[in-house]
């Protein structure tokens, strides 16, 4: 139910009007993609939390600047 939730955010976090935004220029996107490989990895939720942030963050700043 979640994923319901965090997928549509991801892969189109202007809202629906802007379509997809499936690029390396989307944050949100490269983060969750970088959560999921973390997940599947080590499979410890804290960890796959910290390392979706942290590359969300250093994407935002790399990208947009």
């Amino acid at each position: 139910m979640l994923t319901a939730i965090i997928v549509p955010m991801a892969v189109s976090p202007h809202g629906a009007e802007a379509g997809a935004e499936l690029t390396w220029r989307n944050p949100q996107l490269v983060g969750a993609l970088a959560a999921i490989a973390a997940s599947a990895l080590t499979r410890r939720p804290l960890l796959t939390i910290a390392i979706g942030l942290m590359v969300f963050f250093v994407w935002q700043c790399i990208v947009l600047r």
